[in-house]
């Protein structure tokens, strides 16, 4: 199923244009999910998931802080307060109280920050690729790479660059 979503862009608390996409319900029937992508991740993570979870939740996919090309280069810190405070209350449903949080790697501790700071407006959250200890090797992996890897041309130089950088971690 092809659904698309509506690009929403609204204001962090700081002035910076941050970016959700909302795909709408097809029926009412469930709380909205606010799906938060990893570190250097995007909203477009979740298309798949949105297109099943659509049915019956609204789904509000949000990238983070400069991680879209539509953010340009921006590299400010990463916000939670951006997420909770505007993208699950602000985007296309000013009355929501309360959402199902779906996080992956950083979205997924964004998610558990979220749910500790305001239990009552997040139902639950499912963890994604992430856990109660941070492994001190994987972390230094990651800052390995994130945000150091040049651009590339075509698909080609995409795919050899991601073997080189997840090659050893993730054969196949």
């Amino acid at each position: 199923m092809n659904i698309t979503p509506t690009d929403y862009f609204f204001n962090s608390t700081d002035g910076l244009s941050l970016y959700c996409a909302v795909y709408a319900a097809r029926r009412q029937g469930g709380l909205p999910v606010l799906c938060l992508p990893g570190l250097t991740r995007n909203s477009r993570d979740f298309v798949t998931l949105a297109a099943h979870l659509s049915e019956t939740h609204e789904v509000l996919a949000a990238d983070l802080r400069g991680r879209a090309d539509r953010l340009g280069s921006e590299s400010r810190p990463l916000s939670s307060v951006d997420v909770r405070r505007r993208c699950m209350v602000a985007a296309r449903c000013p009355s929501v109280s309360r959402v199902l949080v779906v996080g992956t790697s950083l979205g997924a501790l964004m998610g558990m920050m979220m749910a500790a700071m305001k239990p009552e407006r997040v139902a639950g959250v499912v963890l994604n690729d992430a856990g109660p200890e941070i492994d001190p090797a994987g972390l230094r992996r990651i800052a390995g790479y994130a945000g150091k890897l040049p651009p590339v041309g075509s698909w080609a130089e995409a795919a050899a660059q991601a073997k080189g950088v997840y090659g050893l971690a993730l054969p196949g």
